[in-house]
């Protein structure tokens, strides 16, 4: 918080709010992820994705919106095997700057950073 305000302040239904869209999140993924090692067909675990991805769109507003990029395009180069190893790549090299530049901004206020 103490980084992307101007004014800090905790508040309760900001904490609840966070708790309750990480923990979705990581339920979501954790359901899609269950459904495919558990050899769903085509259609069903289409539609778990799907609503994985809908329901993970919260976790990317505000604040978060500046990782999306990052996560997808990490996640297609991690996960997408089947794929060409150099788009893979890219998609690696691609996630990078992102990662870079919020790191690099991340401690410019305090005084320390890249």
């Amino acid at each position: 918080m103490r980084w992307i305000s101007d004014d800090p302040e905790f508040t309760w239904p900001g904490t609840i709010a966070i708790i309750i869209v990480f923990s979705l999140f990581g339920s979501v993924q954790s359901a899609a992820w269950v459904a495919r090692r558990a050899g769903w067909s085509r259609r069903r675990l289409t539609v778990v994705r799907s609503s994985a991805l809908v329901l993970s769109l919260g976790l990317f507003v505000a604040a978060g919106a500046v990782m999306l990029p990052t996560v997808v395009c990490a996640s297609l180069a991690l996960w997408r095997t089947d794929w060409w190893l150099w788009l893979r790549g890219l998609l690696a090299l691609g996630s990078l700057p992102i990662v870079l530049s919020v790191s690099n901004d991340i401690g410019s206020d305090m005084g320390w950073n890249l």
